[in-house]
């Protein structure tokens, strides 16, 4: 049942005259024609309403507006236009997730990650490699040194003062073996 349309309800009345007795059967003739066309209606409506049959529901009768992006005129069939977009997007995005899963692979991310410090420097954790080399060039000069450095003497003994000579700190060392 496609567009079902209500009209507006028409029955003929026998033409009746003041006066007159009224025949019984033309009375009944026009209350039968009434009970038929409000039976005829109930028949539409439960057929509309109570319909899961393609293209005889309520929802394929029902007239909307046009929406940007879908073609429908009806609700059934806009409903349908709907599910599909949903489908193909759903469809769409879990296809895209599956895609970026199968190109991760978990040991290459946890390399990665092992590599990250975030604003700290573990203990133990600097080796030659992530020194500058100039910082590194200056370790190795004074650890090839062969003079033993034992203390250093800042202030003379017998004074409070340290020891200044033509107006800088003078540093005294005392070299050990």
């Amino acid at each position: 049942m496609n567009d079902v349309a209500l009209n507006e309800l028409s029955i003929s009345f026998p033409d009746f005259k003041l006066n007159e007795v009224i025949n019984p059967e033309e009375f009944d003739t026009n209350n039968s024609e009434i009970v038929n066309k409000i039976n005829a209606l109930i028949e539409v409506m439960n057929k509309i309403t109570d319909s899961t049959t393609d293209g005889d529901s309520g929802a394929d009768n029902v007239a909307v507006t046009l929406i940007d992006g879908y073609t429908a005129t009806k609700l059934q069939p806009l409903l349908e236009e709907i599910v599909a977009k949903l489908t193909s997007t759903t469809s769409t995005a879990e296809n895209a997730v599956e895609s970026v899963a199968q190109k991760v692979d978990k040991s290459y991310v946890d390399e990665i990650a092992a590599n990250f410090v975030l604003g700290i420097v573990p203990d133990g954790t600097i080796t030659e490699e992530k020194l500058h080399p100039d910082v590194r060039e200056s370790i190795e000069t004074h650890l090839n040194e062969t003079t033993i450095h034992t203390k250093i003497i800042a202030i003379e003994e017998g004074t409070t003062e340290p020891p200044v000579e033509n107006g800088a700190l003078l540093i005294i060392y005392e070299a050990g073996e």
